[in-house]
């Protein structure tokens, strides 16, 4: 395959974010808990009330596992058999794709993946609304802000959770959570009794895959790609955008039953596939950008796109991200732009810039395909601001 594939953390994050509300972790919590297993129905509510998903959870103490893949339709995922299990002590998620038999292996060790299910301490709490019942039990209602460190003190991420949150003193985690963005989720249908040990063991015979996407039973390389020799240039690749846009157009189909919502998709992909059709992927669709801002010119492209006023290129190299948005930072300064944020974790992050009614960020990226070895990609954008 001409696309090589690595793992990306932000995707690590947005599913690490689906348990965020849901400490797992033994005690030392709000209220301590006294109920640490049980099964519920997780229900994903939107922001107007509408129920989004509802999958099921089984939680022990160091364990958690999931059946279903919460809101698909936030992410417009299609309905797929998954299960994530996850394993708090040994800092692993694994998630499984029943239908294609394929498992993707989740090591959080450098996030450290207790700081995100650790309970809510009581310096966590900023508001106290009172109390409510959620599923029965009768909870606090209270808003919470805390501030998780990923990393080390020369490398670091922090991460910055608030949300309101229902506390059961019956439970360690929330009974409910609502995002800032309005989203809610809740637990239902709860039942006390001990889980199966069963349920948290691993299932044999499941092929391991490094691509994310593919194990939720969505890839986008393989969507409206033609065969490409393993071999070929970048540029050189044929688009079906029809066939491409048709697979999406089925999948957001999937996830709404909803006439409104439906031909609400297909007016945003038709709206979609007119501006990719009119895209540039050949080679040199990005010149235009480096009479704007500079080129490393020891860095070699991989792949470029243009799009209405927009400018892409994925680059490769042999310096190290810090070398890189350095260059940036230094050569853009000096003609009067502004940066606005730069994070670096784990040798992965971003730098956003902006100045001449433009933002360029350049963030860490995928292998395009590209001949030859390389210690880092990085994708440099350029659009209106």
């Amino acid at each position: 395959n001409a696309v090589k594939r690595k793992r990306i953390p932000c995707i690590i994050l947005i599913f690490l974010s689906i348990f965020l509300p849901f400490s797992c972790a033994p005690g030392g919590g709000i209220t301590g808990g006294t109920i640490d297993s049980f099964s519920a129905d997780m229900v994903m509510i939107s922001d107007d009330g509408k129920i989004l998903s509802t999958s099921k959870i089984y939680v022990v103490p160091g364990k958690y596992r999931m059946d279903g893949m919460p809101g698909p339709e936030m992410y417009a995922m299609p309905k797929t058999n998954i299960t994530a299990l996850g394993f708090i002590k040994e800092n692993r998620e694994y998630i499984y794709n029943h239908d294609k038999k394929l498992v993707y292996e989740i090591k959080t060790d450098d996030l450290d993946l207790s700081q995100f299910l650790s309970p809510w301490d009581k310096k966590d709490i900023v508001e106290v609304f009172g109390e409510e019942k959620v599923s029965e039990y009768l909870c606090k209602k209270m808003r919470v802000s805390k501030t998780i460190n990923a990393g080390t003190e020369s490398d670091r991420m922090d991460i910055k959770i608030d949300m309101i949150i229902w506390q059961s003193p019956q439970f360690e985690m929330p009974l409910r959570s609502q995002s800032e963005e309005g989203f809610i989720t809740e637990f239902r249908n709860i039942s006390t009794k001990r889980p199966s040990p069963d349920l948290f063991k691993r299932p044999e015979a499941y092929r391991n895959t490094d691509n994310i996407m593919e194990a939720m039973g969505m890839n986008f390389f393989e969507m409206g790609y033609e065969d490409i020799p393993g071999d070929n240039e970048y540029g050189d690749q044929d688009i079906d955008y029809d066939e491409m846009f048709k697979k999406v157009a089925e999948m957001m189909e999937s996830t709404t039953s909803d006439p409104e919502e439906k031909a609400k998709h297909r007016e945003i992909l038709a709206s979609a596939r007119e501006t990719a059709k009119k895209s540039d992927f050949k080679k040199g669709a990005a010149d235009d950008m480096w009479k704007i801002i500079p080129k490393r010119a020891q860095d070699e492209i991989g792949s470029e796109v243009k799009m209405d006023d927009i400018y892409s290129a994925t680059l490769g190299t042999n310096s190290t991200i810090s070398s890189v948005f350095d260059f940036y930072e230094k050569n853009l300064k000096s003609k009067g732009w502004q940066l606005n944020s730069r994070t670096i974790h784990q040798g992965m992050g971003f730098i956003m810039m902006t100045g001449d009614n433009r933002m360029l960020r350049i963030s860490s990226a995928d292998d395009p395909g590209m001949k030859g070895d390389f210690k880092f990609f990085y994708n440099a954008q350029l659009m209106p601001y």
